[in-house]
């Protein structure tokens, strides 16, 4: 097989992936506007990052990096941190 050939099955693949990805992505849309679809906004909160880390919030950056670590979505990581402040301040909201 010739350079010109290997090349153009190197880009038929990546074309491929790119539109494999595209369809995984849409679909992750589709899901999460369907699980929010029935939610006021009252019921949704807007979440802003600091600019610094600090005692009284973070950067993005760093929870991207918790996020990372733990193997978690930024959502899952934020939930996780007001789960154990809820916890520790006996807080917690337990149904029995």
């Amino acid at each position: 097989m010739d350079g010109f050939s290997i090349m153009l099955l190197g880009v038929l693949a990546f074309v491929i992936l790119l539109g494999w990805v595209g369809v995984y992505n849409n679909k992750q849309e589709h899901e999460r506007r369907e699980k929010y679809a029935g939610l006021s906004s009252s019921d949704l909160i807007a979440f802003h990052y600091c600019d610094a880390d600090s005692a009284s919030g973070v950067t993005r950056q760093t929870v991207r990096r918790v996020a990372e670590q733990l193997g978690m979505n930024e959502s899952k990581v934020i939930h996780q941190a007001l789960y154990e402040l809820a916890a520790r301040n006996a807080v917690l909201n337990r149904q029995a």
